[in-house]
């Protein structure tokens, strides 16, 4: 018998993802727009709940919002399979001297991670928003 894994499982599989591709994403966006770590740093933290404290900046934070399609597909021998799609969600937590820091350093991080959202969604992993 095979299970159903759910919400819990898609965000991990997103988190996972986001943590192997951003740092390696990170690295061609410094150099090619020459800035440093400190202008645009690596995350530090990747969490699939909201913590009650954000201690390490910056921090993506990835939950699942709604589940948009449950789609009946076959058969397992005797189990129904079905295709989940869920939406997630995943917020950039940034620190930075000012304002206009923090808008440009999130900005900069989430131009990352919407190269990565677009391919994970390309390959119809999951749907993922940006926000």
């Amino acid at each position: 018998m095979n299970l159903m894994h759910g919400p819990q499982f898609a965000k991990s599989y997103v988190n996972e993802y986001l943590k192997l591709d951003i740092p390696l994403r990170i690295i061609d966006y410094r150099n090619g727009w020459n800035i440093d770590d400190i202008t645009l740093p690596d995350p530090v933290d990747y969490f699939t709940h909201e913590p009650i404290a954000m201690d390490n900046w910056p921090t993506l934070i990835t939950i699942a919002i709604s589940t948009s399609k449950l789609e009946r597909i076959g058969h397992d021998g005797p189990d129904p399979l079905y295709r989940v799609d869920y939406a997630m969600r995943t917020y950039i937590w940034v620190r930075a001297g000012g304002a206009e820091d923090a808008t440009v350093m999130r900005d900069r991080l989430k131009m990352n991670l919407l190269y990565s959202a677009c391919f994970t969604s390309i390959f119809g992993i999951f749907k993922v928003k940006i926000n």
